[in-house]
């Protein structure tokens, strides 16, 4: 009995014939998929929440309404680039992602700031943008750490340059614990 002789005129080998180069190639082309898909999400998500706003946060209205006018512009800006501009997305594909989740985190900072500071709610926002950025993405190790520190950093920024005081130590302590763990 001979062993059956495989050629490259095989399915299994066409298959591989036509994948990507590399992983990087593979993850790159997967994340663009998961930023048309996060692109999309996150502007209905943040466009939605106006109405919440509008009942919780009613002083604040009128500037969180800029705030979300800038968050939606960059979030419909990287929705056109990874649905037209396709060779160069998928060049800068890990930019865009976290670009776009950090305006989404920056926005969520803002409103979490102006409503009750690090015993708001709206914390879940920034943990929301966390969580999405993990489902949608395939990043080095670098590249989720750069990532990880832009956005506890965010988190952190209002306390550090003295718009928000901690109130509530407690709250302030679980709350960042609870975003470095998601990180």
């Amino acid at each position: 009995m001979t062993q059956p002789q495989t050629t490259k005129s095989t399915p299994e080998a066409a298959g591989f014939a036509s994948l990507p180069a590399s992983f990087d190639d593979v993850r790159r082309q997967t994340n663009v998929q998961g930023l048309k898909a996060a692109s999309i999400v996150a502007f209905i998500v943040v466009a939605s929440f106006a109405a919440v706003e509008y009942y919780v946060v009613p002083e604040h209205f009128p500037l969180l309404q800029v705030l979300r006018a800038v968050c939606l512009l960059v979030l419909a800006v990287v929705a056109g680039l990874a649905f037209r501009a396709r060779a160069w997305t998928c060049r800068h594909v890990d930019v865009l992602m976290i670009g776009a989740f950090w305006i989404c985190g920056w926005y969520s900072i803002a409103l979490m700031s102006l409503h009750d500071g690090y015993q708001s709610p709206f914390f879940l926002t920034l943990v929301f943008s966390i969580v999405g950025v993990s489902a949608v993405t395939l990043w080095t190790l670098s590249t989720a750490l750069i990532f990880m520190v832009l956005m506890i950093g965010s988190y952190l920024a209002p306390l550090l340059v003295g718009l928000i005081d901690v109130t509530h130590p407690d709250a302030f302590l679980i709350q960042l614990s609870f975003l470095l763990g998601m990180a």
